[in-house]
């Protein structure tokens, strides 16, 4: 919603990367998620829209966070900076993860991450259903994966051929599981 006021953008699932430019109205740019809303203050960032909390990431300058709890508590996240908030409170300011801009490289960066939370991370990337067996949920996966649309199969490739895991997939590759070895 751009209008005389304000440059307002809604992100309701999935993930933006967000570069801002001077206005000439001088208009703020805000993204509003489920939790809150994020006012640029001249800036790169992306934000993140998970389930009941937002993640931001910044890149370049600063970013107001502002819950939308009654409180209104907010917060302004510097440049090399992270944080994760819900409607009602925002977490402490960590430093920026590497692995939190790579999706805009097309990577998936995982570091002992488990293989439960990679699945997770995957499955926003490839189309249809990705699960990981309960019996592998805990292995830890290191490494730089691709993830365009293109490619995650690539990635998938990389997975198998290093960890002790299989990829099985079912109605012409729209359910994939990530599954223990027989």
């Amino acid at each position: 919603q751009f209008d005389g006021a304000q440059r307002l953008l809604t992100l309701r699932r999935g993930e933006i990367a967000v570069h801002t430019a001077a206005d000439a109205q001088r208009r703020p740019f805000l993204v509003a998620t489920a939790e809150g809303w994020l006012e640029a203050l001249g800036t790169q960032f992306s934000v993140r829209q998970d389930d009941g909390r937002t993640l931001l990431a910044m890149r370049e300058s600063r970013v107001r966070v502002r819950v939308r709890a009654r409180s209104g508590a907010q917060h302004i996240i510097p440049a090399g900076r992270q944080v994760v908030f819900t409607a009602a409170a925002i977490g402490e300011p960590a430093a920026l993860d590497g692995g939190a801009l790579a999706w805009q490289r097309g990577m998936l960066l995982a570091d002992a991450m488990r293989l439960h939370d990679f699945a997770l991370e995957l499955g926003r990337y490839r189309p249809g259903i990705v699960r990981c067996d309960p019996r592998v949920a805990n292995v830890r996966v290191s490494g730089a994966f691709p993830i365009t649309d293109t490619d995650t199969d690539a990635a998938l490739v990389m997975l198998v051929s290093t960890y002790p895991v299989v990829a099985r997939t079912r109605l012409g590759g729209y359910w994939l599981t990530l599954d223990a070895p027989e």
